[in-house]
């Protein structure tokens, strides 16, 4: 009697073993499903969804990154030109973290510099920052052949076309002016034209753009060069 008591209650401790795997141990049937978007990184890449949280991994990169700080109800966004190397889009906002939200304040709508690292996703860790050497967002220099991003607009230099400034070693009774081709792109607009720095700002998309400076000044010997210009743009909104 004792041998079959004994019996049975080894036949209850198997069964109960493999009853307790099975509940806690067995394979996940209905396994969770991550949809396939993916996320822009400032490095051109993209990075997917991590299961089995279905969040996004974190974009790589400790920066600086520099931009305009911009504020959207209480979040803190880095406004900056796009990585996205097909072009189909032109402007990125990164979202920020910062552990001291005031400092942040006297720098909104300004050109930054920001240092930190990726905590989650795309979203940028600050641990500090400063106001950059250039801090008006509106303007940027661009020399020929290169693209720059000010304000919302990408702007390629692509030539001088002509230069009817005075020349700073002769005396003129008028001031002249310099007339550039440019390439302008947003997000939702593409166009080239000529932009005369003597004439009004000229309206793309929902912005107005004009050539405020040149570099450097015109001289009476020499010929047009237009490797030698730097040209400075403002953008503003219209």
């Amino acid at each position: 009697m004792k041998k079959i008591t004994l019996l049975s209650i080894g036949i209850l401790f198997i069964v109960g073993f493999f009853l307790g795997y099975y509940f806690f141990k067995k394979p996940n049937l209905n396994p969770i499903f991550c949809t396939q978007e993916a996320l822009l990184c400032l490095d051109g890449a993209f990075v997917g969804w991590q299961s089995p949280e279905c969040i996004f991994a974190d974009c790589p990169g400790k920066g600086p990154f520099i931009g305009i700080l911009q504020r959207q109800q209480e979040d803190f966004r880095l406004f900056m030109m796009s990585p996205d190397v097909s072009g189909q889009e032109v402007s990125y906002s990164l979202p920020l973290k910062i552990k001291d939200e005031s400092s942040f304040l006297q720098s909104i709508n300004k050109r930054i510099v920001v240092y930190g690292f990726f905590d989650t996703g795309n979203t940028f860790w600050v641990d500090n920052f400063e106001v950059a050497k250039n801090p008006d967002p509106t303007t940027g220099e661009i020399k020929f052949g290169q693209s720059v991003f000010i304000n919302g607009v990408l702007i390629t230099l692509n030539n001088i076309v002509s230069d009817s400034r005075c020349p700073a070693n002769a005396q003129c009774i008028w001031a002249g002016s310099v007339s550039a081709s440019v390439s302008l792109k947003s997000d939702t607009d593409k166009d080239t034209v000529i932009i005369d720095s003597a004439k009004d700002p000229i309206g793309f998309d929902s912005f107005l753009i004009s050539i405020i400076d040149v570099k450097p000044d015109k001289l009476i010997s020499g010929k047009l060069d237009p490797e030698k210009y730097i040209l400075t743009f403002k953008v503003v909104s219209r």
